[in-house]
């Protein structure tokens, strides 16, 4: 194969390419992404670059060609192309956010909320993933800005501005990407990008308004980028105007009027603090003396109280008033016209009193729904930086990336920016109800997949779920009997000895009765006690080879309960089933029993765990399980039963018939005073309901209705 060829199947197309004789490609090189940045700097040490030479038809046009729009705009340039300047004043805005606490602590709040569950890269080709997230990482080790940074003050600018600029560095030395052709012209790679300051940002436009070239205008300085070297993100973008139109335009005035109306509520405060001291000499019968010299009493009372210290008092005769005189009441209240301005301004930032901390008198679901239209906006913010870093960032780096251009522009060759859940309650209700769609066999395992906004799984991802990798062994030992093939017979006949202990009643856990009376009554197995005794044989025999450490004992011991527990489950469920049937507060009844049940596992696994921490060295696991083998089987026994009595008793209360605590045969003195009837409507029923104690042969059945 001659090197032309060879470079032609490393890019798996038909190019020309314009090489020099020192560029080599082996055969080994032309696998795909795994060693693209070795090619990509053996093609960028020799100047090689690629040269599209497609047969255009009407069915698939050219991936890389781009039209401008036609339409006309309100800002166009009549005789040549023109820079046009922002119509908003984007200095004003950096003025106002920099002295008006609300915008600023609005603005804050947006962005956090922004940032706060972080980001990921996503795509079907985990190859394509893999190569963004590796030349993300190189730009920014080059340009000294972390991705995550960028966002955020990207995030920032358009919350403030709706506008955002991110300028490109291109360098071919810095950067693992190819040099590519667009036009009659030659790209170099991306190495890094620069945010700007949107208030310094200016555009050329065409006569139909397009911007053909970007400006950076500052007080001492300016300098001019090329269209393809700006990324310019906005929201809030109206038709005919090329930049986005900054959000708070409309609350500026409303922020002024905010505060004028504040100035003068202080001016009020500092006239009023300090009431007016009104001197009062002499009365109508003995008016003010004037003395020879001119003088008055009036002027003699006039010095001695400027003379007087801030702490000073005064003596005066009973023809002298003193009087303060204040507002006393009867100035103009303001605070309807500061709250009305202030929910105005609230409005126009898109926050509410709540998200500026003033939710007294708010609960906690209230201030949730206030906050919703936070998150949401938030959200917009988000999906818009999604959209423009797809189309901008991602699509510009994977064009210069040695993949085919056939599977860039494929679907599965999709990569996309996504920012994870900010609403986690939210998050959390979307997914139970995917969930629960999925299990009632409405949408299939894709949709499902889709419904919770992640990519179809494959086959080795398939192999590390839970299901397979403990449900599936679980309901394989769960499925065959207790003489399990994976334990000796001598343990097999340990459990299942321990399972079902011999006593009066024979290998059963209670007296027989008959199958019409409880049919609950009859286990069909003891899981936890199973499972518990299964646990402590594995121990016993990890301890015996010297593997059983105590740290590593946690994992294990949670992951059996789990399973005892899901076992218990599903016999607490048939017992309410065949107590309450299968009426519409089945499900409710059966949570309850459910309930309990878990507590008493918990307590046990807990209890379990703590005896096995504290045993001594040397000493088997084992003697720690033995103390609580009674307490497991008795967990198995008293929960079903009782799941089975309650639920008869709820079934009374439902249809209004009480219910009959009975025995069929060995009644014991502490079952007799307790063989009586329930009232449906009693309260306190569910705490008079067996069994009463361990081995405890009491059940439950409905009064005939005909009875008495």
């Amino acid at each position: 194969m001659g090197m032309l060829d060879r470079i032609r199947s490393l890019f798996g197309r038909k190019e020309r390419v314009v090489f020099y004789p020192t560029l080599s490609v082996g055969p080994s090189e032309a696998v795909g992404h795994s060693n693209y940045a070795t090619i990509s700097d053996r093609c960028r040490r020799s100047g090689a670059m690629r040269v599209m030479d497609r047969q255009i038809s009407s069915t698939k046009l050219p991936s890389s060609k781009e039209v401008k729009g036609k339409a006309l705009s309100h800002f166009t340039a009549a005789h040549g192309d023109e820079w046009l300047y922002p119509q908003y004043d984007h200095y004003e805005i950096e003025t106002v956010f920099d002295v008006e606490t609300y915008f600023s602590r609005a603005t804050r709040a947006k962005t956090a909320l922004f940032s706060k569950e972080g980001y990921k890269f996503v795509g079907r080709k985990e190859e394509l993933v893999s190569y963004i997230k590796d030349r993300i990482s190189q730009i920014e080790r080059a340009s000294g800005l972390s991705f995550t940074l960028a966002l955020e003050r990207i995030a920032r600018n358009l919350i403030v501005h709706s506008n955002g600029y991110w300028i490109k560095i291109r360098n071919t030395d810095a950067s693992g990407g190819l040099p590519r052709r667009v036009g009659n012209r030659t790209l170099k790679p991306v190495a890094g990008y620069c945010p700007a300051a949107p208030e310094t940002m200016v555009a050329k436009l065409d006569n139909v308004g397009n911007i053909v070239r970007w400006k950076q205008v500052t007080r001492d300085d300016e300098r001019e980028f090329p269209v393809d070297d700006v990324i310019h993100f906005y929201v809030n973008k109206k038709d005919g105007y090329p930049f986005g139109v900054p959000s708070v335009t409309g609350t500026i005035e409303d922020i002024h009027s905010l505060r004028h109306i504040e100035e003068n509520v202080e001016v009020l405060i500092r006239k009023n603090l300090f009431p007016l001291m009104l001197f009062r000499v002499g009365t109508p019968e003995k008016p003010a003396t004037v003395y020879p010299d001119g003088t008055s009493e009036i002027d003699i009372v006039q010095e001695r109280v400027a003379d007087l210290p801030l702490e000073g008092s005064l003596v005066i005769p009973e023809r002298y008033d003193v009087k303060a005189v204040g507002s006393e009441g009867r100035a103009l209240r303001v605070e309807g016209y500061l709250d009305h301005f202030k929910k105005r301004v609230f409005a126009g930032l898109d926050v509410s009193s709540v998200d500026m901390g003033e939710g007294q008198g708010a609960s906690r679901s209230t201030a949730d729904t206030m906050s919703r239209n936070l998150v949401d906006i938030v959200k917009f913010y988000q999906m818009m930086v999604q959209e423009f870093v797809a189309q901008k960032v991602i699509r510009e780096l994977l064009l210069e990336s040695p993949f085919s251009e056939d599977l860039i522009n494929s679907e599965d060759g999709k990569v996309e920016l996504r920012f994870k859940e900010i609403d986690i309650e939210a998050k959390n209700a979307k997914e139970n109800h995917a969930a629960d769609l999925f299990l009632k066999n409405a949408i299939t395992y894709s949709e499902f997949r889709d419904e919770l906004g992640r990519d179809p799984l494959t086959e080795e991802q398939e192999k590390d779920l839970w299901w397979n990798k403990f449900g599936k062994p679980a309901a394989l030992i769960q499925a065959v009997d207790e003489s399990y093939t994976g334990l000796s017979q001598g343990a097999t006949n340990s459990i299942a000895a321990k399972n079902n202990p011999s006593n009066q009643h024979g290998e059963r856990g209670s007296a027989k009765i008959k199958n019409d009376s409880a049919p609950f009554v009859r286990m069909n197995k003891a899981p936890v006690a199973y499972w518990h005794n299964l646990l402590k044989d594995e121990f016993d025999k990890r301890w015996q080879k010297g593997e059983l450490k105590k740290g590593e004992v946690k994992d294990d011991v949670f992951l059996n309960y789990n399973l005892a527990m899901k076992d218990l489950l599903v016999e607490i469920r048939r017992a309410v089933r065949a107590g309450y049937g299968f009426d519409n507060g089945y499900s409710v009844v059966s949570k309850e029993a459910e309930r309990r049940a878990t507590r008493f596992v918990d307590r046990l696994r807990d209890d379990l765990l703590g005896r096995l921490e504290n045993l001594d060295d040397g000493v088997s696991p084992g003697v720690a399980f033995d103390a609580l083998r009674y307490r497991a089987s008795l967990i198995d026994q008293m929960e079903i039963a009782f799941a089975y009595c309650m639920a008869v008793f709820k079934r009374g209360q439902r249809v209004g018939r009480d219910i009959e605590v009975v025995q069929q045969d060995n009644v014991c003195n502490v079952c007799r005073e307790k063989l009586t009837v329930i009232s449906h409507n009693d309260t306190l029923g569910e705490e008079r309901l067996p069994p009463f104690h361990p081995g405890c042969n009491c059940f439950v059945k409905l009064v005939d209705a005909n009875k008495g």
